[in-house]
């Protein structure tokens, strides 16, 4: 079994101010540890003075470990082991050995630990697997975490061996090269997108280890356990323009995958960091992908506040461009929270700002979701109007995941007005691009669309297969709209 091992959350041990410290281990491998003194990592208060540290507040911990399970009798720590292996090293494993305990991640592939440690992959891999054979590290699926207990014995021996710069630069250097990639694969995925210059302490370049957008994508999912642990850590340095910018290269990871915990709590450190750094642009940018999460999220209150205060900060900077995204946040927000009149209020003057701009791509994403907003106000054909021209500006040189949402809204729109034929034409073409994307959210409302749209059509069979499909997927990022779907499949 590989055991993961929970980050120290960007806390520097010869900084760690009171209430701060480090939980190593699985949950479950934690839970195990404090109750088996041959398993122990790190609950005894003799480990804690040894590093100088206390107990993590609550929010650092995983949230099925209760503060009160870290208060077991104190044990000692069976280090023989863990010594042999070390001793057994060579110098640069050894280095690496300890480098690794100063980081806030669970699992790290070689690129990873490469960048932290200013190896090459070659020479990195060879330390990581001189590791493993010590039995100081385990290996699955090309990923490296501690064995039991080695974390904290790692991490003693950090602070006895390397300097404060030294564990300060190999953090900054993971945090830096989490950005690079991270960014490359925005790029990838998301190449209509507007990115920011992103700001590097230290010079990278080299290709990312991906070449496809699957590729990117899998690398950017593959790394969300660790994402908040890292956004942290560079929050934590006072790293601020970097703790902000993590947030904003991960966009495609919360549009594709949903993490809705996560999209919100790092957006929450990315605003607070944001305006540490003083960037009134990030701001606005992390308050309107912030409250994308929360409005989809159903937290429909605290949404609208976000999108108010971009909206705000975007007419006090004169930025008109700005105030149509907030005034198209809030028309989506308000048409989910079941309010479609103003909605329509809001959508009207995005569309208004964009096209002052001179903006078509924004004016056809405003028009996608006014068409939605007609379609909630049922008004089908004038619906299939605004569709089609959002679907034919974004064709042109727009994102070819919008240009799908277009065609699935224009599907509905058609099914609504009793053309099944088009509906599903138009539902069936868009599919092909949503489970192209793995976007789980798109692929269940396309599902249910089509289930919705056989029935209609006295497709029976056809429209059980696809309402049972799109209940499964929503399982996953909304069971609110699987127990809908249900409730249809029953009546069929």
């Amino acid at each position: 079994m590989v055991v993961a091992v929970i980050g120290i959350s960007g806390l520097l041990l010869a900084e760690a101010p009171p209430g701060a410290g480090v939980v190593g281990g699985h949950r479950a491998a934690v839970i195990a540890g404090l109750r088996q003194p041959d398993g122990m990592l790190h609950g005894g208060s003799a480990f804690r003075a040894r590093c100088g540290l206390r107990l993590s507040p609550t929010r650092h911990l995983p949230q099925d470990l209760e503060p009160a399970s870290l208060e077991a009798p104190a044990m000692a720590i069976n280090d023989t082991a863990l010594d042999a292996g070390y001793r057994s090293l060579p110098p640069r494993a050894k280095t690496l050995y300890r480098q690794l305990a100063v980081l806030p991640t669970t699992r790290i592939d070689v690129h990873g630990a490469a960048a932290a440690s200013a190896l090459s992959p070659l020479t990195a891999g060879k330390a990581l697997m001189a590791m493993c054979e010590a039995r100081l590290l385990e290996e699955a699926g090309g990923r490296f975490g501690f064995a039991a207990g080695a974390r904290g014995h790692a991490l003693h021996l950090a602070v006895i061996h390397d300097s404060e710069s030294g564990r300060r630069g190999t953090l900054r250097r993971l945090c830096d090269w989490v950005l690079y990639i991270a960014t490359r694969a925005q790029e990838q995925l998301m190449p209509a997108q507007d990115i920011r210059p992103r700001v590097y302490h230290y010079q990278l370049d080299g290709p990312p280890p991906f070449a496809s957008g699957h590729g990117a994508l899998a690398w950017l999912r593959e790394g969300q356990n660790d994402l908040l642990a890292i956004v942290r850590a560079a929050a934590d340095a006072r790293w601020y323009h970097t703790a902000w910018q993590l947030v904003d290269a991960h966009w495609p990871l919360f549009v594709y995958a949903h993490p809705y915990g996560l999209w919100i709590e790092t957006h929450r450190i990315g605003l607070d960091c944001a305006r540490r750094a003083g960037d009134n642009t990030a701001v606005r940018r992390m308050l309107n992908s912030g409250a994308i999460g929360l409005c989809n999220a159903q937290e429909f209150e605290e949404a609208i506040e976000w999108y108010t205060a971009g909206l705000v900060a975007a007419r006090r900077q004169h930025d008109v461009r700005g105030e149509g995204d907030a005034h198209l946040g809030l028309a989506r927000c308000h048409l989910q929270a079941g309010s479609p009149v103003p909605a329509e209020v809001h959508v009207l003057r995005a569309i208004e700002c964009q096209e002052s701009c001179d903006d078509s791509l924004g004016v056809a994403l405003a028009q996608l979701s006014y068409g939605e907003i007609v379609i909630a106000q049922n008004n089908p054909t004038r619906a299939v109007g605004l569709l089609s021209d959002a679907h034919r500006c974004l064709s042109a040189g727009g994102d070819p995941f919008d240009t799908a949402r277009a065609l699935a809204l224009r599907g509905w729109a058609h099914a609504l007005g009793g053309d099944h034929e088009a509906a599903l034409r138009d539902l069936h073409k868009a599919l092909r691009v949503f489970d192209e994307a793995g976007s789980e959210r798109w692929q269940a409302r396309a599902r249910h669309l089509l289930g919705k749209t056989y029935a209609a059509s006295g497709h029976t069979d056809r429209a059980r297969v696809h309402l049972q499909d799109a209940a499964e997927l929503y399982q996953h990022v909304d069971p609110t709209h699987a127990a809908t779907v249900r409730n249809t499949l029953q009546t069929l």
